[in-house]
C-alpha cells in the first residue's frame, strides 16, 4: 500500500560553516557544527539555492515565494552531516547562535544533537526526530532500499533485530528531517532534480546516483502547510504515520 502524502510547501537551503571559523570536534573526533551566531551561513549559489517547493501529494514542483508567507509554518530544522552522523537543531541555525538562547522558552535554547529515533518495540516503525533517544532503527528488512540510501550505516538496525516480515520495519518522522534525508542522499548539484523527479504518484523512487553525504555539508529545511489543503494537525498526523507508514 502507498501512503498518501499530504499537501505542503517547503524550502531547502544549503548551509555551511563560515569560512575562517575555527573547526571543532566532539569527543569521538567528529567535526562538530559551529554554535556562534553568524558562523553558520546559507549558500545561495549551491544546490537548491533556497528555492520554494510545493507538494500536492503526488508530485513536487518549484513554486513562487509569494505563495508561502501567508501559510502557517510547521517546522524548521537545520542539519549537518559529519562522519556518518547527522547533527540537528529544530530552528534556523543561520539566524541564531546555537544553544545560547538564555532560557528554555527561547527558540535557540537547545544545542546541536545527533539525530536519533523513537520506538517502543522492534515491531514498530521508527520515528526520526529531534527528541529521539534510540541510535538505530528498531528493525529493517533486506528489501528496503530506502534504508541504505537515506541513512548511513550507523543508523541501521542492530544485528539480530532485522526481519523478513512484510508488515514490520519502516520509518516515520518530522517532515523537514525526512525531506533533508532525501536531499542529503544525493549530491547538491542533483538535489533540485531529485526533489522534482523522484517523487511521482505519491511515492519516492530511490536513485542510483552517488551519495551526497559530504562532511560539513548542511541544510536548512522549512515546511509550511498549504492553506485550504492541509493544516498543522493533518501534517502532524502524517508525520506520526496515521495515514500509514511513510517509508516502508
Amino acid at each position: 500500500m502507498i501512503t498518501q502524502w499530504p499537501c505542503f510547501l517547503f524550502q531547502v537551503h544549503e548551509m555551511s560553516q563560515r569560512s575562517g571559523t575555527r573547526l571543532a570536534a566532539d569527543r569521538h573526533g567528529r567535526w562538530e557544527p559551529p554554535t556562534r551566531h553568524r558562523d553558520n551561513v546559507r549558500q545561495v549559489s549551491w544546490g537548491t539555492q533556497g528555492r520554494f517547493y510545493a507538494c500536492n501529494g503526488t508530485q513536487i514542483w518549484e513554486t513562487p515565494q509569494k505563495q508561502v508567507p501567508s501559510a502557517p509554518l510547521l517546522d524548521v530544522f537545520s542539519i549537518y552531516y559529519s562522519h556518518g552522523h547527522f547533527y540537528i537543531v529544530n530552528y534556523d541555525a543561520t539566524r541564531f547562535g546555537v544553544g545560547d538562547g538564555g532560557s528554555q522558552s527561547s527558540t535557540n535554547w537547545m544545542g546541536w544533537r545527533i539525530m536519533r529515533f523513537s520506538w517502543d518495540t522492534h515491531n514498530q516503525p521508527s520515528y526520526v526526530s529531534f527528541t529521539g533517544e534510540k541510535d538505530n532503527l528498531a528493525t529493517q528488512r533486506s528489501d528496503q532500499a530506502w534504508v541504505t540510501k537515506l541513512l548511513p550505516s550507523a543508523y541501521h538496525a542492530q544485528p539480530g533485530t532485522t526481519t523478513n516480515h512484510p508488515q514490520r520495519g519502516g520509518m516515520n518522522g518530522d517532515l523537514p528531517l525526512l525531506l533533508a534525508l532525501i536531499v542529503f542522499s544525493i549530491g547538491r548539484e542533483h538535489a533540485d532534480w531529485a526533489l522534482k523527479n523522484l517523487f511521482t504518484e505519491g511515492k519516492w523512487t530511490m536513485h542510483r546516483e552517488r551519495s551526497g553525504w559530504v562532511n560539513m555539508r548542511g541544510l536548512v529545511v522549512k515546511v509550511w502547510t498549504w492553506p485550504q489543503y492541509s493544516t498543522i494537525d493533518s501534517l502532524r498526523a502524517f508525520e506520526a504515520g496515521r495515514n500509514g507508514t511513510i517509508f516502508r
